[in-house]
């Protein structure tokens, strides 16, 4: 009979990378509104970037605020609002990860069943 230390973090690590997926599909929702404001905004900026830059929107537009090359108060609120997407997506992944790594260890050292 499985363990009920293992039944818990598989469902903990099944719902952290679920909610990761979801996370990422909002990132990338807020990724194309954000290049597609500046593209409208900030056309002469945008146009400044390689063109590899412009192919990769996340990089380029971690290129523009990093230097500070954009000014309007709306795309920086949307740019901080990525930002923490990113962090909970991260912290999601990271948690999934961690309860994975406990269930191998406790299947191995500590007795536990799957």
């Amino acid at each position: 009979m499985t363990s009920i230390e293992v039944k818990v973090l598989v469902g903990t690590a099944t719902v952290a990378f679920i909610y990761a997926l979801f996370l990422d599909v909002r990132k990338q929702k807020r990724i194309r509104l954000l290049v597609a404001r500046l593209k409208e905004k900030e056309s002469n900026t945008w146009q400044t970037l390689p063109w590899l830059h412009r192919a990769m929107p996340r990089v380029g537009l971690k290129v523009l605020f990093q230097a500070a090359r954009i000014h309007n108060a709306e795309s920086m609120d949307s740019y901080r609002r990525l930002q923490v997407v990113e962090r909970r997506q991260m912290i999601a992944l990271v948690i999934g990860a961690c309860a994975i790594v406990i269930v191998l260890s406790g299947t191995r050292y500590w007795g536990w069943n799957w």
